[in-house]
């Protein structure tokens, strides 16, 4: 049996940057925000956070969702 060598880091790292470019450069590509309305419980949460990585790579996955402030009379 043949050991099959290694890609160099070099290597990796352009096709990563390839990869990247090919996404940034795309101005056509649609972008899109996942968001949730509300408080909401766990499983949507986490339905939130899967449907952003099947969405990925033209998503924002990080994306941060605040409550609103809210007003005591």
């Amino acid at each position: 049996m043949v050991k099959r060598k290694k890609a160099s880091k070099a290597r990796r790292k352009q096709a990563r940057q390839l990869n990247v470019e090919k996404y940034e450069n795309d101005d056509k590509t649609p972008r899109s925000f996942v968001i949730r309305s509300g408080l909401v419980g766990t499983s949507v949460n986490a339905l939130v956070k899967d449907f952003r990585k099947v969405m990925e790579p033209n998503t924002a996955t990080r994306l941060k969702v605040s409550l609103p402030p809210t007003t005591f009379i």
